[in-house]
């Protein structure tokens, strides 16, 4: 290695000015134009890659939909079954006998059932079996289940049991029946009377239902969706399931780190894209898998683009370096050929440089040297008053950053000041408004996002002190809210806003006195904050588009021209819990409004 090495310094040292030049000019040219074109094709495709996952994570998204709008429908069609009188007659049955009112709930259920079964596609069967061992049930070809079968001891059946709630089943066989395969909605049937479980309802579907899911999206051209439980099993026997990936150590710890998102992993010896999605109403992995270069066709350009440059720039840059060594080597070419002359005897001959760079300066006086002197002062003087001035226009901006912060903690001051100017002149008014104005000041522009329910309350009860001097006793104020939910925390600026949407759209239009009442609780993991006031209320029809824009996550702020607080609560609600913040507005036109915000149980540090 060494050697080599040596080698080459050899030759570059006994090589001409031209070839060492041309060298130089290619190498401080081409190196830092292919780091350029590296970087710029990785963050390309990077930026490519991210693109790509995000659409076919919409994709993924639209299979969840008709997932989530079959079960809703399967959970309406449950609902119909479960809260049925024939039903809950069935449930107090111990035996089949010949008893008037035993045949007439097992005709009465039965006919339920069938009148269910026949408007559904896909469906499979409808069976019902109370704690006392009866089954009624609703198949399609009529087709009997097998005489004492023993649900209880069956693992499937205990996962019911167990779950209580309704749900969907990933695909099973109907061991009880025909072992065909199924796909199954189950859960119990909940007494309201008696406060508990008092049988078992079970819907089965064909498992083409699922498979319809996932028709007619297309990945690519031979990219595929299909569904799995989180444990890697197949919900649906139909479909492509590609069993090696699901066995990739790489794939597994993927969908175990985050719920949804994208990878990219070999397989089959491919480059390959899988997206993932987890189901909310499930918990199935909805995954998309495709080959990446089906996906990035554009990159594929790309990279020809840049090849294409990188050549022509390969040529323009040759092509300028041999100029440029030539032209730069010139004179010493013909102060060489001087010499020679010189050796030869002619001491007459004389060159003629007209350039200013070290070849010009051999042959010019001292005073040449003095005037370059004075221009390289010139140009660091140059160079360092560009330096001062980037430096003011740096203090400068610093300088205003510091009064933007000046500014707002001056009008807080300025707010303190006219409170102690109230109390001292005994302006009962002033001294209150501006000492709650400057309270909601403070807590307005703090820098946390989140604050405690406490603190939202006295920013709320400021509020109230403010609209108090204004209308007197014209509007009342009334709070419900257990102590222990004082410390939850809540998005700042989340309860005052509604309230002030009750006052100047709800109550100041009133004539006589309103009122303005906020419920406060938790319901289970979830807070319940209910603001409601007695105004005027809100017109049937602006109220509906008002509640179609409020649920529409995403929704442009100009299409909302008033009760823009309700507009900006929901969408702050919408971003800091990933969705799980909702708003709901109810009203009557001359009864009152009322908002409803759930958001997750948490607490304040």
């Amino acid at each position: 290695m060494l050697a080599v090495k040596e080698r080459v310094l050899q030759t570059l040292q006994n090589a001409s000015v031209v070839k060492k030049l041309f060298l130089v000019f290619c190498m401080i040219s081409l190196i830092p134009l292919l780091i350029s074109v590296l970087a710029f094709h990785k963050s390309a495709s990077n930026a490519l890659e991210q693109e790509l996952g995000a659409n076919t994570l919409e994709i993924l998204k639209q299979v969840d939909s008709r997932l989530g709008s079959f079960i809703q429908e399967t959970e309406r069609m449950a609902n119909m079954v479960r809260f049925g009188e024939a039903t809950i007659n069935f449930m107090d049955l111990k035996e089949q006998n010949d008893d008037l009112f035993t045949i007439q709930t097992f005709g009465d259920i039965r006919k339920l059932l069938w009148a269910i079964a026949s408007l559904r596609s896909y469906l499979e069967g409808i069976y019902i079996i109370n704690d006392h061992g009866l089954m009624v049930y609703a198949n399609t070809e009529n087709r009997l289940v097998k005489p004492a079968y023993d649900f209880q001891s069956q693992g499937w059946y205990k996962d019911i049991l167990s779950n209580k709630n309704f749900r969907l089943y990933p695909v099973r066989e109907q061991d009880y029946l025909d072992r065909q395969p199924v796909v199954s909605f189950a859960g119990r049937i909940f007494d309201v009377n008696r406060n508990q479980d008092r049988g078992t309802l079970l819907i089965n579907f064909n498992p083409d239902v699922i498979s319809f899911m996932s028709e007619n999206i297309q990945l690519g051209k031979t990219g595929y969706v299909f569904l799995m439980t989180p444990d890697g099993r197949k919900v649906s026997p139909t479909g492509k399931f590609p069993e090696g990936l699901i066995r990739l150590p790489r794939f597994a710890e993927g969908l175990k780190q985050q719920d949804s998102g994208h990878l990219i992993i070999p397989y089959e010896g491919v480059k390959t894209m899988v997206s993932f999605y987890t189901s909310p109403s499930t918990g199935w992995k909805i995954v998309g898998v495709v080959p990446f270069d089906e996906m990035a066709e554009g990159i594929q350009n790309v990279r020809f683009m840049l090849y294409v440059i990188i050549a022509l720039a390969a040529v323009l840059i040759a092509f300028m370096s041999i100029f440029l060594s030539r032209a730069i080597t010139r004179p010493l070419k013909l102060l060489e050929d001087n010499m020679l002359q010189v050796e030869s005897g002619n001491f007459t001959t004389k060159v003629e440089v007209g350039s200013g760079d070290e070849i010009g300066r051999l042959g010019r006086r001292f005073n040449r040297m003095v005037s370059e002197l004075e221009n390289m002062r010139e140009e660091i003087y140059l160079s360092k008053l560009r330096e001062y001035r980037l430096d003011m226009l740096h203090r400068e901006a610093e300088l205003k950053a510091l009064q933007a912060q000046i500014n707002p903690h001056f009008l807080y001051n300025t707010l303190n000041t006219i409170t102690c100017i109230g109390e001292v002149n005994e302006v009962e008014e002033i001294s209150v408004i501006s000492g709650c104005l400057a309270k909601m000041f403070k807590y307005s522009i703090s820098p946390n996002h989140f604050a405690s329910l406490s603190d939202e309350l006295d920013h709320v009860n400021s509020y109230i002190k403010i609209i108090g001097m204004r209308f007197r006793e014209r509007i009342q104020y009334h709070l419900n809210v257990p102590d222990d939910l004082l410390k939850a925390r809540v998005v700042k600026l989340t309860v005052q806003p509604i309230v002030e949407n009750c006052v100047n759209h709800g109550l100041t239009p009133k004539l006589g006195r309103g009122n303005i009442c906020i419920d406060i609780y938790a319901s289970g993991e979830t807070l319940i904050i209910r603001i409601a006031d007695d105004g005027v209320g809100i017109a049937e029809q602006r109220r509906a588009e008002l509640s179609e824009q409020l649920i529409q996550i995403g929704a442009p702020e100009a299409r909302i021209t008033e009760h823009i607080g309700l507009l900006n609560v929901r969408q702050r609600l919408h971003m800091h819990y990933a969705g799980q913040g909702i708003l709901r507005l109810s009203s009557k036109k001359d009864q009152g409004t009322v908002v409803e915000i759930s958001i997750p149980l948490e607490w304040h540090s």
